[in-house]
């Protein structure tokens, strides 16, 4: 609430008014005005207020409308004042906190809900946070997958593909190209353009690795497959059993139906070696390659 008086005045093309009461103001000697100068004592007197000499002419500092009141008030009204304080209380609000990290029990929690099964990708209903098989069917099935993959022959390959020259590469793992050359139209896999490219040279890798497989007359084949191509490293979870989303899938099922157990890995396409085989001329056909060489036998 306001303490003091509080007399609103309005400036007409006359002067200034508080209500019909003409605003004069006193002057020293000289003539000259203070700066806040007291009112005239007639106007005082017409005011009601004989002796208010601490009465001046103010400007709210909020609406910034004229009254008279004491030399100190800033204010013209009680509503002026609260929008004042909430102006105040605004600018020195604190900072909201932030939020508070989850608790390892809610992290724990959540962690055992997205729980799902290696091998067939089933949702999980765990009681520990190390839990990886749904049951022990498939934690058997997951353990010999591991087995046929020690005893299985090893094969690392690159392959890299360029949409704008429509050409593929695949390397050895000294960076030795294996088969390289422009994209067949009986390529399914490729609709000319780059994704659709390093998803055919990978498939194509694939099943070069298949071949040297029934080569060396083997049941199964690994193939470590490095590629530029980040987004295929996602057909690494077909080989487990989940459920991969996308093209990269596509390259996990051809595998998997042809007896490669795959294992894609990404490199940065400075680092591979079938890159320039992409941009270049020329064409080499797999046949040209002594396969036997190029598998590691397990030790």
């Amino acid at each position: 609430m306001l303490k003091g008086i509080r007399i609103p005045v309005e400036r007409r093309a006359n002067g200034l008014f508080a209500g019909d009461v003409s605003i004069m103001f006193w002057a020293d000697r000289t003539g000259v005005h203070h700066q806040t100068p007291p009112l005239s004592s007639g106007t005082l007197n017409r005011l009601g207020h004989p002796h208010g000499y601490h009465l001046r002419l103010r400007q709210c500092t909020v609406c910034s409308s004229l009254f008279i009141a004491h030399y100190s008030a800033g204010i013209c009204s009680a509503a002026c004042a609260q929008g004042s304080r909430e102006a105040w209380r605004a600018a020195h609000r604190p900072a909201p906190r932030p939020p508070r990290p989850p608790s390892k029990a809610a992290q724990r929690r959540a962690t055992l809900a997205a729980a799902t099964c290696q091998v067939c990708g089933v949702a999980l209903e765990p009681r520990r946070l190390t839990a990886r098989f749904c049951s022990g069917r498939c934690r058997q099935k997951h353990y010999r997958q591991i087995v046929q993959r020690c005893r299985a022959p090893e094969l690392t390959m690159f392959s890299d593909a360029k949409a704008r020259t429509d050409r593929f590469a695949i390397c050895d793992a000294a960076g030795a190209p294996l088969w390289f050359g422009k994209f067949f139209d009986r390529d399914k896999d490729y609709a000319g353009e780059q994704s659709s490219g390093e998803l055919a040279a990978a498939t194509k890798a694939v099943w070069l690795a298949s071949k040297i497989k029934e080569h060396v007359g083997a049941d199964t084949i690994g193939l470590t497959l490095k590629v530029d191509a980040e987004w295929l490293t996602y057909a690494n979870g077909v080989a487990l059993g989940e459920e991969s989303e996308g093209k990269a899938r596509a390259l996990g099922a051809a595998a998997r139906r042809l007896g490669v157990l795959l294992t894609v890995e990404w490199v940065s396409g400075s680092k591979n070696p079938a890159d320039k085989y992409t941009i270049s001329r020329g064409f080499k056909s797999w046949k040209d390659n002594d396969l036997k060489a190029l598998v590691v036998e397990p030790g």
